[in-house]
């Protein structure tokens, strides 16, 4: 199963790695999951880590739809007095956030609109029934590892990075012209292209790559 598959992966990784930050916010674990994004790439292939993004802004703004859609569903059950139905407000809760599953990678990857691009891969590359229950295997992970009297996020920052690999495994199959993230080794704007060869590395400007792909199609 692609969830227990992913969050296998992230503890092994995590068990090699320092304990991480103990610091919980939006942008902390942003520069976090930007540094194992980069655990995952060749060098060059991730875009350099952008304080001024409003990680925080885009955060909030995403749990504060799920929770809104939660409560949209829960008002109308606890009025009536349904407390058997709240687990539809539950339900509501991760329909919407499917949606927005790779809010964060995609802004690591600098997308110029990350709320759209994440509902698009979700319906063109995954589907709305396999995500709903791989999100909710891994969101029962994070939730119950709370519950952990040593090291309670870990099971968090295990949730956190079996996503990072679900969009990588994304990102793979999907061309670039129909998901707009581009293939997983092609060239980043922001970041300069490597040629090795024989033990000796030349570095070249992203600039001179276009030009020399436009002399490709003109020749």
């Amino acid at each position: 199963m692609r969830a227990l598959r992913y969050l296998r992966r992230a503890h092994q990784e995590l068990a090699r790695q320092p304990s991480p930050p103990g610091r919980v916010g939006f942008g902390p674990g942003a520069r976090w999951m930007h540094q194992q994004l980069g655990r995952l790439r060749p060098p060059g292939a991730l875009p350099p880590f952008d304080a001024r993004l409003p990680y925080e802004r885009y955060g909030w703004l995403k749990y504060g739809l799920c929770g809104l859609s939660a409560a949209l569903v829960a008002a109308p059950l606890l009025a009536a007095g349904r407390w058997g139905g709240l687990p539809l407000a539950g339900l509501a809760f991760y329909l919407v956030e499917i949606h927005l599953l790779f809010v964060f990678p995609l802004l690591l990857d600098q997308h110029p609109r990350p709320l759209r691009q994440s509902a698009r891969l979700l319906h063109r590359r995954i589907g709305v029934g396999p995500a709903l229950l791989t999100v909710l295997l891994i969101a029962a992970h994070m939730l119950l590892g709370l519950l952990r009297p040593r090291r309670p996020l870990l099971h968090w920052y295990a949730g956190c990075l079996a996503v990072l690999y679900w969009y990588e495994d994304v990102r793979q199959t999907c061309p670039g012209a129909e998901c707009g993230t581009g293939p997983p080794n092609a060239l980043q704007r922001s970041a300069p292209a490597v040629v090795k060869n024989y033990g000796w590395s030349v570095t070249i400007p992203d600039k001179h790559c276009q030009e020399f792909r436009a002399a490709g199609k003109n020749s």
